[in-house]
């Protein structure tokens, strides 16, 4: 179930109206239900509106009168005898405040006034209304939606989708033609805002990308594309050589069931892979990653929280649920880590590996030498098992330093696992348990020199795979990346300087671990420490 308030948060965001100064004091509201809260975002912008002025547009009349006005209908004034009465009947334009706006939002507002919502916003909306006793009612079946705005009537654009949303969602029609009123906005109304709502929330919170909702271009062998429809994506961002293309989800189950088995939606599948593909044939005449693609379902109470990531012919696939139950920080934590993992997030720079450098040093008045680093906190000694490393010649530290080099490099050239091998490989390594933390954060841990030379390799695609299949996840305070498989859990601790290869991997079961308002958290037992 999605909190109001953050329906009202997915609303601000859609609609950046709201965020303005008039609508601020509706944030701190407590409200019944989605209507209550619709109720209150018109009642607000209806009053705002009012103070500019109702807007007005021409519309033809057409009656009997003693003086003429405009043209003359003479077929009417005919069957209506008008000239025995001396009038005749005319048609002429006036310009009048009963626009097809304006009945949408009275309409809109007489159909909440029959709605469960606060006897105050009620009392509200009728104050509101005798503003509008020149203005007709609409059906509610026939309401053309189709509204073309300019920059006289750009202020309703907001009212009328709020309409939208209250009339298509609140307004449902029984097997027996009768109406009832619901309390909350359906499936498909709150799938458009579901979508405009993480499209938005991209374009005003990370500038950097480039968020739209743009179309794909078929990739044709002959270019014959008669009856191919449009692909058009929900939600396309791109940053730098990066690219993903997201697919959001609104429905009742995030999964379909058959037999006891749950997957994907094929078709949901299909058309993500379709769009991914035809995407990355566009970029293909210029530099760029591969094209990511990612299913992003609203979480439900049913399935929970899930994130599976495949390679689908080279091209990275997710399929993850966006949990927007709990606070509305804890959707933007979702939201920016989604950004992190596939636009920020790319493959360290190798050139970094010149802040690497040998120098010369003073050890016991001897002059030998070392590699050093620099970083905003100035410059450092590298240092092994605590310890400064100390050459006896500047060869000699050459040589560790190309070691580095070249490890750093075959990390980073180390193709990631998948996550049945990736388990396989773990499963099949000795680690060694941490006594030290036994009592306060008990883990294992594997050290990269202990292996030999097959399984260093391995190591490095271990650590790619953290790289790229992790979830964020905090001990405490401290933000960790977290590869969960099976019934563990691995990550690693920054490496200082950042540039040198991950010589260490914990990892501890998935007991100490636990999924909270969409982050993952680390969650400490009672430990029998009596032995």
């Amino acid at each position: 179930m999605i909190p109001i308030r953050n329906i009202y948060y997915m609303l601000s965001y859609a609609f950046r109206v709201l965020n303005e100064q008039g609508y601020k004091s509706i944030e701190t509201e407590q409200f019944n239900n989605v209507g209550d809260l619709c109720a209150a975002i018109l009642a607000k912008g209806v009053a705002i509106q009012i103070k500019r002025g109702l807007g007005r547009e021409y519309l033809e009349v057409s009656e009997e009168i003693s003086s003429l006005r405009g043209k003359i209908d003479i077929s009417e004034s005919i069957k209506q005898l008008s000239m025995q009465r001396k009038k005749l009947v005319c048609t002429y334009d006036e310009f009048s405040v009963n626009s097809y706006m304006n009945r949408i939002i009275k309409t809109t507002m007489c159909l909440l006034l029959k709605s469960k919502i606060s006897s105050a916003r009620k009392k509200e909306l009728r104050k509101l209304l005798v503003y509008f006793d020149d203005i007709d009612l609409l059906d509610v079946y026939s309401i053309n939606w189709h509204i073309q705005y300019n920059r006289n009537n750009q202020t309703y654009r907001m009212l009328i989708s709020i309409c939208y949303l209250v009339i298509k969602g609140l307004l449902q029609t029984q097997s027996d033609g009768s109406t009832k009123l619901m309390d909350f906005l359906d499936e498909q109304r709150m799938c458009h805002l579901y979508e405009k709502f993480i499209l938005e929330y991209y374009i005003k919170e990370h500038s950097k990308i480039n968020a739209s909702a743009s179309q794909i271009k078929w990739q044709l062998d002959d270019g014959f594309d008669e009856l191919l429809p449009i692909m058009q994506s929900d939600i396309m961002l791109s940053f730098g050589k990066n690219t993903l293309i997201i697919d959001a989800k609104y429905y009742g189950s995030s999964l379909q069931e058959q037999y006891g088995v749950y997957s994907a939606h094929s078709n949901n599948l299909y058309q993500i892979y379709t769009y991914v593909k035809n995407k990355e044939g566009e970029l293909s005449y210029s530099p760029h990653e591969k094209v990511a693609g990612m299913l992003l379902y609203a979480q439900t109470d049913k399935e929970g929280a899930f994130e599976k990531n495949y390679m689908m012919q080279g091209n990275p696939i997710s399929i993850k649920t966006l949990d927007l139950s709990g606070n509305f920080e804890s959707i933007r934590f979702q939201l920016d880590s989604i950004a992190e993992k596939y636009l920020y997030k790319s493959k360290p720079d190798t050139s970094e590996i010149s802040k690497l450098y040998v120098s010369s040093c003073i050890d016991s008045g001897i002059k030998k030498w070392s590699i050093y680093y620099d970083d905003r906190n100035g410059i450092h000694q590298l240092e092994e098992n605590f310890k400064p490393l100390i050459f006896d010649t500047q060869s000699a530290a050459e040589v560790k330093l190309k070691e580095y080099e070249s490890e750093r490099r075959s990390e980073d050239s180390a193709d990631a696992f998948s996550i049945e091998d990736a388990e396989v490989f773990a499963e099949n390594q000795k680690w060694k348990y941490a006594s030290t933390y036994a009592k306060t954060a008990p883990h294992e841990y594997l050290v990269k020199k202990w292996l030999s030379e097959e399984d260093k390799l391995q190591f490095e695609r271990l650590v790619q795979t953290i790289n790229k299949e992790s979830v964020v996840g905090y001990f405490y305070g401290h933000k960790n990346n977290y590869l969960i498989l099976g019934d563990h859990y691995y990550w690693y601790m920054p490496c200082y300087p950042e540039n040198m290869a991950v010589d260490l991997i914990n990892r501890t079961t998935t007991d100490f671990l636990e999924y909270r308002d969409g982050v993952y958290y680390y969650k400490p037992k009672k430990l029998n420490c009596e032995n």
